[in-house]
């Protein structure tokens, strides 16, 4: 074999190698078993004061499960491969800046929560972390400080949309 012959082949060869070890792009895993057809997400348990936090965030981790994953969610515990249970544990909408005359000008979100992904054919937990923390939402509110009530609304979704994104993120991807 020709030494051209054999530098094309190495070249070639160290060209396909990367495809082979296992590399995948980010939010395009799941490293939950193949077995898993029907997940239980039954509401989450609101441990904090914030009002409708619990229907909120069900609501955005079922939205995300369904955009990106094949599994038939309910809402039941029962008659399911695995169950998501999830117990908010704090909430945190506080200011991080302010404006004119020492008013609150811009504001964090912080959502914290104990997950539990359990595997009810295997009866093995899957995922656990007792301190999710969700990524901090930031918001402003406008001088004058007019429709308050509607920009914290807006932002708690976002918020929980968020947490959501990063909660699935997280347990299909096996961190």
């Amino acid at each position: 074999m020709s030494v051209m012959k054999r530098v094309l082949l190495v070249l070639v060869a160290l060209a396909v190698l990367p495809l082979s070890c296992g590399y995948h792009l980010a939010g395009t895993g799941n490293f939950l078993p193949e077995y898993i057809k029907r997940m239980g997400v039954p509401t989450f348990t609101n441990l904090t004061p914030r009002y409708e936090l619990d229907q909120k965030l069900t609501t955005a981790v079922i939205n995300e499960l369904t955009s990106r994953t094949r599994y038939e969610i309910v809402p039941d515990a029962t008659g399911v491969d695995a169950v998501l249970t999830v117990s908010i544990n704090s909430y945190q909408d506080y200011p991080v800046s302010y404006g004119r005359e020492s008013r609150s000008k811009q504001y964090e979100i912080r959502i914290g929560a104990s997950i539990t992904l359990r595997d009810m054919t295997a009866n093995t937990v899957i995922y656990s972390n007792p301190g999710f923390i969700s990524p901090p939402y930031q918001y402003e509110i406008p001088e004058g400080g007019a429709d308050v009530f509607q920009k914290q609304t807006e932002a708690l979704n976002l918020a929980t949309q968020d947490f959501a994104r990063r909660l699935v993120s997280t347990i299909l991807e096996g961190f």
